[in-house]
């Protein structure tokens, strides 16, 4: 097998173009931190009201694209997000699609993290974060566990 340069491994900013206006773009690590603060939002919403409202095409466009993509909104009413919504182009509808798979990848990430974690005793964590002692209980190493559970069952393939 032939050698390969690293360089050949860097992650373009640029994933996707749609039409001549939409750069979908790889998350960097700070929208990263965005997208999995906003999955755990989501689950913590979802884990005290099992009623609540799954993510909707207004809250895609008003908390995720902006992250993700060209697009601003900053300027628009809700009102006029939701007749995009319902109504959008087909740049639009691909340009969802995309941030769908984007999203699908932060949580699978989120979940090994999480079922990574899980596994650790605090100990180990301790010792990964050169600290003498850390306070993590059974009952935090639980939550994970189940929040995983949720994943899985919200359809996550691990």
């Amino acid at each position: 097998m032939a050698q390969v340069n690293i360089s050949e491994f860097k992650k373009e900013r640029i994933r996707k173009t749609i039409g001549e206006t939409i750069e979908i773009y790889n998350p960097n690590e700070s929208e990263m931190d965005t997208l999995v603060d906003f999955l755990k939002k989501y689950f913590i919403e979802k884990e005290s009201n099992p009623h609540a409202v799954d993510i909707d095409g207004l809250t895609v466009i008003k908390e995720i694209l902006p992250v993700v993509s060209n697009i601003l909104i900053d300027t628009m009413s809700d009102e006029e997000l939701k007749e995009i919504v319902n109504n959008p182009t087909f740049e639009l509808e691909l340009a969802f699609d995309e941030v769908g798979e984007i999203m699908k990848e932060v949580m699978h990430r989120f979940i090994k993290g999480i079922e990574t974690i899980s596994k650790l005793t605090p100990d180990d964590i301790a010792k990964m974060l050169k600290f003498d002692e850390i306070n993590i209980t059974d009952e935090e190493v639980e939550q994970l566990k189940a929040l995983k559970k949720k994943a899985e069952k919200a359809g996550m393939q691990i």
